[in-house]
């Protein structure tokens, strides 16, 4: 559980405050794009990051009577017709959804958080006027453990990502170590990203 700083312990406890506390949406569509919003007349920015003003509601955030987290719902306006236009152009369920609980008058400090959760969407239910985002969490029967693959011949790195670290003009990679068109070829061995000391046994992936 995250420890509320000082700051924001004061500020919760005064019998009166100019300041308001405020929730941050973070709605992510695909890996390029993520929304940003809160239910504030004015832009927000926090950490460096702005929320666009729009109209939501997040329901109450409670635990259960295992100490977890029970499901929340996000009703977002969809007057505009804009939030349901990303539902019908991506499948959001499962998208991944962060909530902030930040207060207006601390800002400028990127670890004032009052809460920090995870979520992701399990249900859309689209209206007229609003789109209700139904959040729980993720499936762990469902996710790959670990989260990546170690293999013997082929690296696991996506071609030129930080991972990879090559900034050359070769245009392609077949992300084995030796070849043509491998690693060495690359001039670029101490980043392959595969494991040539594993036992034999797995065969060659592309990707």
């Amino acid at each position: 559980m995250r420890t509320i700083n000082v700051a924001l312990r004061q500020e919760k406890n005064k019998l009166d405050s100019s300041g308001v506390f405020l929730q941050l949406l973070q709605i992510r569509i695909d890996n390029d794009e993520t929304l940003y919003l809160v239910p504030n007349p004015a832009p927000v920015t926090f950490a460096g990051q702005t929320y666009t003003p729009f109209g939501c509601k997040v329901d109450n955030v409670q635990h259960d009577l295992r100490g977890g987290l029970e499901e929340v719902e996000v009703k977002v306006s969809n007057v505009t017709r804009e939030i349901s236009a990303y539902v019908e152009l991506h499948d959001l369920r499962g998208a991944a959804v962060k909530l902030l609980t930040v207060n207006s008058l601390h800002l400028a400090d990127p670890t004032a958080i009052v809460w920090e959760l995870d979520f992701e969407v399990t249900e859309i239910n689209v209206k007229d006027d609003l789109v209700a985002f139904r959040l729980g969490h993720e499936r762990l029967l469902q996710q790959r453990i670990p989260a990546q693959r170690y293999l013997r011949n082929n690296c696991r790195w996506k071609y030129k990502s930080p991972e990879c670290g090559y900034a050359g003009g070769l245009p392609t990679c077949d992300k084995i170590l030796e070849g043509d068109n491998g690693c060495r070829a690359h001039a670029n061995v101490r980043r392959f990203g595969a494991f040539p000391g594993m036992p034999s046994g797995g065969g060659r992936i592309l990707g």
